[in-house]
């Protein structure tokens, strides 16, 4: 008999995961901006998303490790000073759940 996961789900050894949803917080600041050849001193973005913990953890690794991170995705942003970005939880929208099927 095959389980066939739904969205959301992933199988592991036989192990079905569910997908964990969290409501989640981003504040991205910037300093000393250039964009679309126009000084910025200093601009802050929030926004809130749901997201599940492997995608939070694979947003904080890229903004960790890539060099270029803000400047390959926003459009007309030349240059940034320094930058931080946040990540707060806000409420979890679905226990874990792990089990055998």
């Amino acid at each position: 008999m095959a389980l066939s996961l739904q969205n959301g789900s992933r199988e592991r050894n036989g192990t079905v995961y569910r997908r964990f949803d969290v409501k989640v917080k981003f504040v991205l600041t910037m300093d000393d901006l250039l964009v679309d050849d126009k000084t910025i001193d200093q601009l802050i973005l929030d926004w809130e998303s749901d997201m599940d913990q492997g995608e939070i953890l694979e947003l904080s690794h890229k903004w960790i490790t890539s060099k270029n991170f803000l400047t390959q995705r926003m459009v007309g942003l030349m240059r940034v000073g320094e930058s931080s970005l946040t990540i707060e939880p806000l409420e979890e929208e679905q226990q874990e759940h792990h089990g055998q099927y």
